[in-house]
Order: C-alpha cells, then sequence, then structure tokens
C-alpha cells in the first residue's frame, strides 16, 4: 500500500525485502533491496540486506562488496561486520576445495 502511494519511499523498499527474504522469496528480497539502493545509495542498512540476500543465494563476491559497502558508510553496523566476515570466511572454504 505504501509504494503505491510513495513509490520512491526507499524504506518501504527495504521493509519489503526483508519480508521477502523471511519468507524465503529471495528473488524479491533482492529486488526491493536494490530499488531501495536506486533510490538512496547511501543506505547501509538496504547495502547489509542486499549482501545477505545475495549471500543466501551463493553469490558470495557480490555479497561482500555490499557489506564493505554497508560498513563504509556506518563503520559501527555490527551485523554487516559479521555478516562480511561470515562471507568472506565461506570465500575462503569455497577456494580452498
Amino acid at each position: 500500500m505504501t509504494l503505491r502511494i510513495f513509490p520512491e519511499y526507499e524504506r518501504a523498499h527495504f521493509n519489503l525485502g526483508l519480508a521477502r527474504d523471511k519468507q524465503g522469496e529471495i528473488d524479491e528480497a533482492i529486488v526491493h533491496f536494490s530499488e531501495a539502493l536506486e533510490i538512496k545509495p547511501d543506505y547501509p542498512e538496504a547495502h547489509n540486506g542486499l549482501g545477505v540476500a545475495l549471500a543466501r543465494q551463493g553469490r558470495l563476491e557480490e555479497a561482500i562488496v555490499h557489506f564493505k559497502t554497508a560498513l563504509q558508510l556506518q563503520p559501527d553496523n555490527g551485523n554487516a561486520r559479521a555478516n562480511l566476515d561470515h562471507a568472506i570466511d565461506l570465500v575462503g572454504k569455497t577456494t580452498k576445495k
């Protein structure tokens, strides 16, 4: 409803991204996180959310870029830091095989 009235409301896209991710609708989550970032490129939470969704699809290198961006924008973002560390660890494990 909110997006019909305010299609440029980045927070609504972010919230829909979170909801879709929680429901396992990862492609839809990515669409909404990406839309939030088109509206507001310096939105650290949306970068982190997009990173999580990309990581769920196994797109770890792309996820790492978004986690790093979230941390550049908000250095004290503990979730982005933990997600970045985890993604880097996973990349290291997949390259060792």
